[in-house]
């Protein structure tokens, strides 16, 4: 266990997420087109919901491309960490949309974080030399954050909702 790698991961996955929502706060509307392209699964549900945008994908990809030279990961591993969390983050996205009503409620208890967190960490698993308590550690920190994170963001008015 790597107590030290541990934190710079969980500094990456947070660096992911934030400049995504922030980029929303900042931009509105604007430079939103949704990842599915509007594309509906068979029950007529957008696939990945409505928040799901290009813009907040470039975002998360830059964030982490941005932080994890100064932490001494390499551009390439933070690029890497933040497109796997965003496909977790894209398929609690999907799996949810059908389990939210319109307009859309909280997603069940940590599936909207969980995935984000543990696909990127157990895909980089041997690259990174992770063990299993490594993954279990940050994981459950990034769900903590998240959620706290997610609050204190909603108090401040940027974001809509306190999840």
């Amino acid at each position: 266990m790597s107590p030290i790698l541990d934190l710079k991961l969980l500094l990456v996955l947070m660096a992911t997420h934030g400049p995504s929502i922030l980029a929303g706060w900042l931009f509105g509307k604007a430079l939103s087109h949704p990842l599915d392209r509007g594309r509906n699964f068979l029950d007529g549900r957008p696939l990945f919901g409505l928040r799901k945008t290009w813009r907040g994908l470039i975002a998360a990809l830059l964030g982490a491309a941005a932080m994890t030279p100064a932490l001494g990961l390499g551009a390439i591993t933070g690029m890497l960490l933040a497109f796997f969390s965003m496909l977790g983050d894209l398929g609690s996205s999907f799996a949810s949309s059908g389990v939210s009503p319109s307009p859309p409620a909280a997603a069940p208890p940590l599936l909207n974080q969980l995935p984000e967190a543990l696909l990127p960490l157990l895909l980089l698993k041997p690259a990174l030399g992770l063990g299993w308590l490594d993954i279990a550690l940050t994981a459950g920190l990034f769900v903590l954050a998240d959620i706290a994170l997610s609050r204190l963001l909603y108090r401040l008015h940027i974001r809509n909702r306190p999840y």
